[in-house]
């Protein structure tokens, strides 16, 4: 969730102190293990078999305690059906990952992140390196379920603390059971994006906000009073996040014509994060009754052209196509201008 050239900027920040830095420094050697973790237990992509209504959700949460380990299964905090406990990250993921599925199955019809009822697992107060006594700085999905770090207290706090953030998490996983994308170039932009954009519906689903009224931050409970910015993401303006002496510059991009492939799929998702912005304020209203369903259309569709290396324009066409077909003409130019404006 937490960019690596973010967290690279704190390990190297003099503002920082000592505590920060090595905190940044050890979530950046978890994350690069996670990262090869993730690519390995990739699931399956989508299949030629057809999409079918939802059937009534069940929904099946796991949450673990790591206790401040690496250990994702150290001990069972809460199953279905528990009653609340003392631990507020416990009851937060638990929460926000209960929230996430009904959005999905109440808006899309889908039944958990595979469509067929998958058991969600999630684990809080992870942190691999026991040495980081401050705590894991970051939230990420590793191909098999979820894990939430603490944060270090001085540049992130709890990050199940943030609805935003485990729906983001989550909607990685239902990119993965569909559209299967790359985590690099173009792909791994949309995938990114992918995340930011369900993630900020699902929010402002649960908080029954029309799209004018949304602020389209992310991320913007993780950060203590003083670090200058709102959150790590700003979806309707992006680079405008942030601006902090530890953090940096928000680095993320709104126009293709700043896009090279070297860059971090952090800062590509920019251009497709604004075009969604666009899109949905164009069309007014809740944000998932037509973009949403637009871009969840998309996100499942057979087409030859959303595969694992999918570009933004490959993307962008199809979104067009879909608007067309679900609700005419004169959506699908709301849908192409909103690309045009990113430079697609």
């Amino acid at each position: 969730f937490v960019p690596p050239y973010v967290l690279q900027h704190v390990a190297e920040s003099e503002a920082a102190g000592d505590e920060a830095r090595e905190s940044a420094r050890a979530t950046l050697r978890t994350d690069a293990k996670i990262r090869q973790q993730r690519v390995a237990l990739r699931g399956p992509a989508a299949t030629e078999e057809a999409h079918e209504a939802a059937p009534p959700l069940q929904l099946k949460r796991q949450i673990y305690d790591a206790k401040n380990t690496g250990d994702l299964l150290s001990e069972l905090a809460r199953k279905e059906g528990d009653i609340r406990t003392e631990d507020r990250q416990v009851n937060n993921a638990y929460d926000a990952i209960g929230i996430t599925l009904k959005f999905f199955h109440t808006a899309f019809g889908r039944n958990s992140i595979d469509d067929k009822g998958r058991s969600i697992v999630a684990t809080v107060h992870y942190n691999e390196e026991r040495d980081n006594t401050l705590g894991y700085n970051n939230a990420m999905w590793n191909g098999q379920q979820c894990a939430f770090g603490d944060g270090d207290g001085i540049v992130f706090d709890h990050f199940p603390d943030s609805l935003d953030v485990v729906a983001h998490e989550l909607t990685h996983g239902v990119t993965q059971y569909t559209a299967g994308l790359e985590y690099e170039k173009q792909a791994g932009g949309l995938n990114e994006s992918i995340s930011d954009v369900f993630g900020a519906m699902v929010e402002q689903w649960h908080f029954n906000q029309v799209a004018s009224e949304a602020d389209w931050l992310t991320g913007q409970n993780l950060f203590p009073v003083g670090v200058r910015g709102p959150a790590l993401r700003n979806m309707a303006r992006p680079g405008t996040a942030f601006n902090d002496d530890i953090l940096g510059p928000d680095r993320q991009i709104a126009h293709f014509s700043q896009y090279t492939d070297d860059l971090n799929v952090h800062i590509t998702s920019g251009i497709p994060n604004r075009a969604f912005y666009l899109t949905a304020t164009g069309f007014g209203g809740f944000s998932w009754q037509q973009a949403g369903k637009i871009w969840y259309e998309t996100l499942i569709s057979k087409d030859s052209r959303i595969h694992p290396n999918c570009t933004f324009k490959e993307w962008a066409d199809v979104t067009v196509e879909q608007a067309k077909r679900l609700f005419g003409v004169s959506a699908s130019i709301i849908v192409r201008n909103a690309w045009v404006a990113v430079g697609v």
